[in-house]
């Protein structure tokens, strides 16, 4: 499910010779006699704060964030902090962007890949069934209808019939993850 936290971007120009400043995701502010204290999402898991004395400020701009941005920009920030972890790995598929995972399994001889678009997130989860792990990939239903608009879908695969992910988003590098049966591979 997307997120319903309302975002903002501030920019700060100083008074004297400082670069203007951009703070992106801001989620709140608060102003005090002497300063300005500005709450932000740092990466993903962690918010920072910034306290800006108010005699260094010439002028302050905030500006909303719609739910496009405010995701597209969560996705970029999760691309620094996400590291090799493909469960950190955000997705913004509402606005026409690309959101694909496709999935090459070991079940079929030839190898048969299993594309997925409007991906929302991918998780990895212990299945006490088979004893191992499994992958779920969420995606919005691609034929949204009057009945179907908005539905989401959850693709699930035993690890260890997986052999590798390729996940492709819109302004980012195809990434390719190399499950091998559970055993990952650093390519």
């Amino acid at each position: 499910m997307r997120e319903s936290k309302q975002y903002k971007t501030v920019a700060i120009t100083y008074s004297d010779d400082k670069p203007l400043e951009f703070i992106l995701l801001v989620t709140d502010i608060s102003y005090h006699d002497s300063y300005i204290k500005v709450e932000y999402k740092e990466t993903i898991h962690k918010d920072g704060v910034k306290i800006i004395s108010m005699r260094d400020i010439k002028n302050i701009a905030i500006t909303e964030l719609d739910e496009f941005e405010a995701n597209e920009t969560l996705m970029h920030l999760a691309e620094r902090t996400a590291g090799n972890d493909f469960t950190q790995i955000r997705f913004n598929p509402w606005n026409g962007d690309k959101s694909i995972v496709t999935v090459t399994s070991f079940r079929n001889i030839d190898h048969k890949d299993f594309t997925f678009e409007k991906v929302t997130k991918i998780e990895r989860k212990w299945d006490h069934d088979i004893l191992g792990e499994r992958i779920l990939i969420h995606t919005i239903h691609k034929n949204a209808g009057l009945v179907w608009s908005g539905i989401e879908a959850i693709y699930v695969f035993d690890e260890s019939d997986v052999k590798s992910l390729i996940i492709g988003r819109t302004g980012m590098k195809d990434i390719k993850v190399n499950v091998n049966g559970g055993k990952y591979d650093n390519d």
